[in-house]
């Protein structure tokens, strides 16, 4: 699993037999969306790393 950031965009990949396939939600974390880990992202443009920290936490424990 890869996760690019492109044109304030995160893409989430999953390596197959052929190649590298788009995935919506990580391996990885499978709590985690890439459209929930880019909403993070943009938070950090306006609020306090900490409060952020403290959500993304949360949000990859949560089940």
């Amino acid at each position: 699993e890869v996760w690019f950031w492109k044109e304030n965009k995160i893409i989430f990949y999953q390596l197959n037999t052929d190649g590298y396939t788009e995935i919506s939600t990580s391996i990885s974390l499978p709590n985690l969306a890439a459209n929930t880990l880019e909403s993070f992202v943009n938070r950090g443009f306006t609020e306090s790393p900490l409060i952020i920290e403290s959500d993304f936490i949360k949000q990859i424990a949560s089940s």
